[in-house]
């Protein structure tokens, strides 16, 4: 159970690096660049509209701010205690890398989905549901690596975190999907 607790507190900073740019979205409009600048590759948009500077950069600040409080909060026992990271040792370092990750993971599978004509908002299972667990745990292995039992419960947890919140973001009224 411990585990489970330490592989929760460790998937926070990506949680809330994706769900930033749905956060922010109807701010900072100057900011609404596509990241792939509209190109195409074989015909197909990159990524597509909804990839854009805005949601990269609140994002990683949203990754940054929790990787911070964990820094933080590494001084109390209790947190210290189920941390698999020491987030006082390099706090933006493993924030940007988290919340950069999360979000070229999510990136690179929607360059697959367009090319393989999949509309944005349309389920791909299952990656959808790992592609930013997948993208910020390769991110985050520059700096740290972490028992394989503990990646076998990011791809897990992360699954399922990603459906519960999909469909707690329908029922507010944040998702247009519950997929």
């Amino acid at each position: 159970m411990d585990t489970i607790i330490s592989t929760l507190y460790l998937l926070l900073p990506g949680a809330v690096a994706n769900s930033m740019p749905i956060v922010v979205r109807p701010y900072f409009t100057s900011l609404a660049i596509p990241i792939d600048g509209r190109r195409v590759f074989r015909g197909k948009r990159i990524f597509g509209d909804h990839k854009t500077v805005r949601g990269y950069v609140f994002g990683i600040l949203g990754a940054i701010i929790v990787v911070l409080g964990q820094a933080v909060l590494m001084r109390v026992e209790a947190f210290e205690n189920i941390s698999l990271l020491d987030y006082s040792e390099q706090p933006l370092l493993i924030g940007f890398l988290i919340g950069f990750g999360v979000l070229a993971g999510d990136s690179v599978k929607s360059f697959f989905k367009r090319q393989r004509g999949i509309a944005p908002g349309v389920s791909w299972k299952p990656w959808d549901q790992l592609d930013s667990v997948i993208g910020g745990v390769v991110a985050l292995s520059f700096t740290h690596v972490l028992p394989w039992q503990v990646y076998v419960l990011i791809a897990l947890l992360g699954f399922l975190l990603h459906i519960a919140t999909r469909r707690i973001g329908y029922w507010i009224g944040v998702n247009k999907t519950q997929w």
